[in-house]
């Protein structure tokens, strides 16, 4: 079993969460969020050493890096490519980038930023033609940074990406870390078969149709997202419950460690710290806004009563 030195953010934990801010609150509010992302509660370590987000200059999204260089908490810092309908902003896409590359400069004292991830499941929303265009930009806009010449560049892409035709030359690009998201919940939902505390089939097919071919490019994949919601109101809900997230991130977080067919161990980011109720607005499904560890008013489930 290979789970070492973490070769991206250091240390010999291989989980860190998704954490992005919807709505605007203050540099405290952000402070206070990351003092408990760092906090150990639970007997499967919700304690998290590193972090993943979407864009560093949206709302209260540019307090983050702040306030994870204050505590030490590392930050692989996402930039948004932005579209509508699949039609790229690109001066709106720019400003992310640009907005992202600044703020991982102006921290890089402590290395609090040790990459930048552009996009995210880019395959399902743009052409390959336009993540390659967003990440040659970055890649350019780089150089006006001498402190990031060695900061990695890559793009978050959905697990299958790479065997898609015309994707994988965008995924060759990326610079040494290739972000794939990847949904044990997704595939089981799909064949109505849900094994929380066993992803080991899921995540094989995972392996062989996606993760294998990144590898093969001599390139280290991170899980981007993955997760289990904790509730529901669709026939799925005798499954989304707060009971079986414990024990699939149980699942996952010994899976990630290296206890897998492959002995390696995996960077991933569980998807996510906190639930999001917007997401279940109309046309939201009724599962997206429980996929936190905690709820949205930072109340951690799995030590809350009928989590059993």
């Amino acid at each position: 079993m290979s789970n070492g030195s973490n070769p991206l953010f250091g240390g010999n934990q291989w989980m860190g969460v998704c954490y992005h801010l919807h709505q605007d609150v203050t540099p405290d509010s952000v402070a206070a969020d990351i003092d408990l992302i760092k906090t150990k509660v639970y007997q499967y370590h919700l304690g998290f050493g590193f972090i993943r987000t979407y864009t560093a200059i949206q709302g209260s999204n540019q307090y983050i890096v702040p306030a994870a260089d204050a505590a030490g908490v590392k930050v692989a810092l996402g930039a948004w490519i932005v579209e509508t309908n699949g039609v790229v902003d690109w001066d709106a896409t720019h400003a992310e980038i640009d907005g992202a590359l600044k703020q991982a400069s102006d921290y890089q004292a402590n290395g609090t930023v040790p990459i930048v991830v552009i996009g995210n499941e880019v395959d399902l929303h743009i052409s390959y033609r336009d993540a390659s265009t967003a990440l040659d930009y970055a890649k350019t806009q780089r150089k006006n940074y001498p402190n990031l010449a060695n900061i990695p560049l890559t793009v978050c892409f959905t697990g299958t990406a790479p065997t898609k035709p015309d994707w994988p030359s965008v995924v060759s690009d990326c610079e040494e870390y290739v972000f794939l998201t990847i949904y044990p919940w997704y595939g089981q939902k799909q064949n109505n078969n849900f094994t929380p505390g066993d992803i080991v089939r899921n995540m094989s097919y995972s392996h062989d149709h996606g993760m294998a071919q990144v590898e093969h490019m001599r390139k280290t994949v991170v899980i981007a997202e993955i997760g289990w919601p904790s509730d529901s109101n669709d026939p799925t809900g005798l499954y989304t419950t707060c009971a079986n997230e414990r024990t699939n991130y149980a699942a996952t977080l010994d899976w990630i460690n290296g206890n897998n067919q492959y002995n390696t161990a995996y960077i991933t980011m569980w998807f996510e710290m906190f639930d999001e109720p917007w997401k279940c607005q109309p046309p939201g499904k009724s599962w997206e806004c429980h996929f936190g560890l905690y709820t949205s008013d930072r109340k951690c489930k799995f030590i809350q009563p009928g989590c059993n």
